[in-house]
């Protein structure tokens, strides 16, 4: 039962970076940004998707990274460097004709990532604390 938890969990965590990746790739594409918008109205707002990408996007890459292995410390790093990511992808987003950078953005993502960590800490390092 635990190996197909892991297995399930592993296929949604990797769904779950694929759709995100190709939605911020669509995002950077005039092609295709109609898909972006389609996406941003499905989820109620622009702000709302950076939310849910933020929080998403986290939680997916430290399941498929395993960092619950490693001390909490990797495990704070970890989710700062995925914060820097955000912000340097406001600034990316800066050097892009189309586009364009915003605080507002990258604090709705920021919300989705601390939304995550607080979830991540709450279930995995509240658990490791209780062991010891």
């Amino acid at each position: 039962m635990k190996r197909f938890f892991k297995i399930s969990a592993d296929i949604l965590a990797a769904t779950g970076i694929l759709l995100i990746m190709g939605l911020i790739a669509s995002k950077y594409s005039q092609q295709y940004q109609s898909i972006a918008m389609q996406a941003e109205n499905f989820a109620g707002g622009y702000q709302v998707l950076h939310r849910m990408v933020g929080g998403t996007l986290a939680i997916c890459l430290a399941w498929l990274l395993r960092i619950y292995r490693r001390s909490i410390a990797k495990q704070g790093l970890l989710f700062i460097l995925i914060l820097f990511c955000y912000a340097f992808d406001e600034w990316l987003q800066s050097l892009v004709p189309h586009r364009h950078a915003s605080l507002d953005d990258f604090k709705n993502s920021a919300a989705g990532w601390s939304v995550a960590l607080i979830l991540w800490a709450s279930i995995f390092w509240i658990r490791k604390v209780r062991i010891k």
